[in-house]
């Protein structure tokens, strides 16, 4: 049986120690009142801490906060970073662009581009590439080319997976509920778990069916509504 008082006391203890080794962590976060929700993105709130680290550089595999503290990084900017945080190469090939070449936001093609789709073909053995700036734009442009190519309009969730901020994404399914239709976004099937035990794969396609089959005017028992998590 777990202790909850303990575990609230310990956490307590936790988030103090946080607080007094990241002064200056803390005080960029108070000092940012101008950004919706203290931070750039609202999904850095996301942190045990009750603020988040401030970074001051990165090199390689380690990351340095305002406050001195060094760690190593095994996100790798969800790997925007893949090759390690300023390699040498990468630095370079960005300072000409900027510096010789001039210009990163002209809209435009570029020669390198092409160069860049040819050689993740020959290494991938996938013909066609498309560039996004971001993995939520990533999954919005494969969403949007498939319901384009498919003529489906329904798109299958699963519940707290991150799929990085497409709307269609932000929803939980109700608990005690596996397969629900989303009111408020009504092309979302959501594929819950109940109890935290996944259900077989043949489960699931059977209950996606008859979901995916239902039509809006589906009594109402059989419609559960999701909710947004951000």
């Amino acid at each position: 049986m777990i202790d909850r008082d303990r575990l609230l006391a310990l956490l307590a203890r936790e988030r103090a120690a946080f607080v007094a080794t990241h002064p200056r962590s803390a005080g960029a976060y108070a000092a940012a009142g101008n950004l919706f929700g203290q931070v750039p993105m609202t999904w850095m709130n996301k942190t045990a801490g009750g603020f988040p680290v401030y970074a001051a550089g990165a090199r390689g595999a380690r990351v340095t906060d305002v406050d001195g503290h060094s760690y190593v990084d095994f996100s790798l900017g969800d790997t925007a970073a893949m090759a390690g945080h300023s390699p040498a190469p990468v630095v370079a090939a960005v300072t000409d662009r900027l510096a010789a070449g001039g210009g990163l936001a002209t809209m435009l093609p570029s020669e390198d581009a092409a160069w860049v789709g040819a050689e993740l073909a020959r290494r991938f053995g996938v013909p066609r590439w498309s560039f996004t700036l971001t993995a939520t734009d990533a999954n919005r442009w494969a969403i949007r080319l498939l319901r384009a190519v498919t003529g489906r309009p329904r798109v299958l969730v699963n519940s707290y997976c991150y799929h990085g901020s497409v709307d269609e994404s932000l929803i939980l399914a109700v608990v005690g509920e596996r397969v629900v239709l989303v009111r408020h976004l009504p092309a979302v099937v959501a594929l819950a778990q109940a109890h935290g035990e996944p259900q077989s794969q043949v489960g699931l396609r059977g209950q996606l069916l008859r979901c995916a089959a239902a039509q809006q005017g589906v009594r109402e028992g059989h419609v559960v509504a999701g909710r947004h998590v951000e």
